[in-house]
């Protein structure tokens, strides 16, 4: 297989990988080109992290940044008469799921020389980077809007990482940050493309988790793309490698006040289409133009997934529900913040056994069948988003169970097991959660990426 190198995916040119890049030099998003995926004999059985998972990465890191970033809970639990699963991704070091995407992106910038990276961020990705770059000793800028949270602001400090606030809407922190580039190293993880390999390791994690086996359907709250796009990798090298028979169906939940990826693939078509945005209890998924639009859409037609989006009512109570089956972080700090992730774990747990990846900020092996074993969701509401999208029908729990907490993990005995639980004629679904909501809509503007430059 040929090296791997940076391509645009609207025509093919490649880009050596030795190079700092973050964009094409016509200021577009790049991709990696594909890897060749991997089998249960390259996890590397002696790392609990998402490491265990390198030999899926498009070069070899010497000497990764790592605070144990993955390997993060799945938990199952009743949900009604249906039995999801839930991907607690607030255990993630600084409790997002971005941690996934920052560990490998900055590994591998400061194996290239890198030292010093900027990055635009309302929330958890500034959070992520602030961390992590910590960890790296690498230095760190965050651009932040003005309206941000102080608790976030705080959060980002505390790791040492300098903040600058921007006047105006969210868009402002990402355009001011481009103007900066030419001094400082870009690392956006909504540009630069090596986030969307550690991003990928969701889709790995999940189908060791179920016993070497993918999921029915993933959904996943989505913003700008970078979980689900992750997903959509993974699953789709594991299919290249024979380990999956079928890629699993691949769900995009989003509030309706900012839902342009449901407009556009309810449209058919893979560019922005009109539809009119409010402020969101959502906000981690508040983006207004995501930059990876027609990925994503083609990502959700390739599986033969869809797009769901939920009234601002639907998420609270999905989100309320979650608390109640104690599947939410303290609180007091849902209320300074929260996260866009878990309204999206709620949507999915809905009609398949779902697995759930939730990141946070503050929180027998299965035969190589490629039998699908469930879904995967990232949202509060995805229990709603699924019945509404008739994607799953109610099922029993293989085991006999009806309503306590089982937990799995890489390497855990539970996962294990759940390769004989995964059984033909039973459908799983993995809900992913990512605490990116609050209980209060929030105080900027939806971002709107722009062009950048390289």
């Amino acid at each position: 297989m040929p090296a791997a190198s940076y391509i645009d995916p609207r025509n093919g040119q490649l880009y050596p990988l030795d190079q700092p890049r973050w964009c094409t030099d016509e200021r577009t998003p790049l991709l990696v080109t594909p890897g060749a995926g991997i089998s249960r004999k390259d996890i590397d059985g002696r790392t609990r992290s998402l490491w265990r998972y390198r030999a899926a990465l498009p070069v070899e890191i010497a000497n990764p940044i790592s605070l144990g970033e993955g390997c993060t809970p799945l938990i199952q639990q009743g949900w009604g008469n249906l039995r999801p699963f839930f991907k607690l991704e607030w255990f993630n070091p600084t409790g997002s799921f971005k941690d996934r995407g920052s560990s490998v992106m900055l590994s591998f910038l400061r194996q290239i020389g890198v030292d010093a990276i900027l990055e635009d961020s309302s929330g958890n990705g500034g959070s992520s980077m602030a961390g992590l770059g910590a960890a790296g000793g690498m230095r760190v800028k965050i651009l932040a809007p003005a309206s941000t949270s102080p608790a976030k602001i705080a959060q980002v400090r505390a790791y040492g990482a300098e903040v600058q606030l921007v006047e105006g809407p969210r868009e402002e922190s990402e355009a001011e940050a481009i103007r900066q580039s030419s001094q400082t190293f870009y690392a956006s993880h909504n540009w630069q493309p090596f986030f969307l390999e550690g991003t990928k390791s969701l889709a790995y994690e999940i189908w060791e988790d179920l016993g070497f086996r993918a999921p029915d359907n993933v959904i996943v709250p989505v913003g700008a793309g970078s979980s689900l796009l992750g997903c959509a990798f993974g699953f789709r090298e594991l299919k290249k490698a024979g380990q999956i028979s079928k890629l699993p169906r691949l769900f995009a939940a989003q509030p309706q006040n900012c839902s342009p990826i449901d407009a556009s693939f309810k449209a058919g078509v893979d560019t922005p289409v009109a539809r009119e945005v409010h402020k969101t209890i959502a906000e981690g998924t508040a983006i207004k133009n995501p930059l990876r639009l027609r990925e994503i859409i083609a990502a959700l037609r390739e599986s033969g997934g869809g797009t769901v989006a939920l009234t601002e009512d639907e998420i609270v109570a999905a989100l309320r529900r979650l608390a109640r089956q104690g599947l939410v972080r303290r609180a007091d700090q849902c209320q300074r913040g929260g996260r866009t992730g878990q309204a999206r774990s709620r949507w999915i747990d809905q009609d398949e056994r779902d697995h759930g990846l939730r990141s946070h900020r503050h929180g027998p092996e299965g035969r190589n069948d490629g039998g699908r074993s469930g879904a995967v969701v990232r949202w509060a509401g995805v229990p709603d988003a699924l019945q509404r999208l008739g994607v799953a029908t109610p099922s029993r729990d293989p085991e006999g169970g009806t309503g306590e907490l089982s937990e799995m993990g890489p390497g855990s005995a539970a996962h294990r097991r759940r390769g004989a639980a995964m059984r033909p004629g039973h459908e799983c679904g993995v809900a992913v959660l990512s605490m990116t909501t609050g209980l209060t809509p929030s105080d900027h503007s939806p971002a709107s990426p722009r062009r950048a430059r390289p």
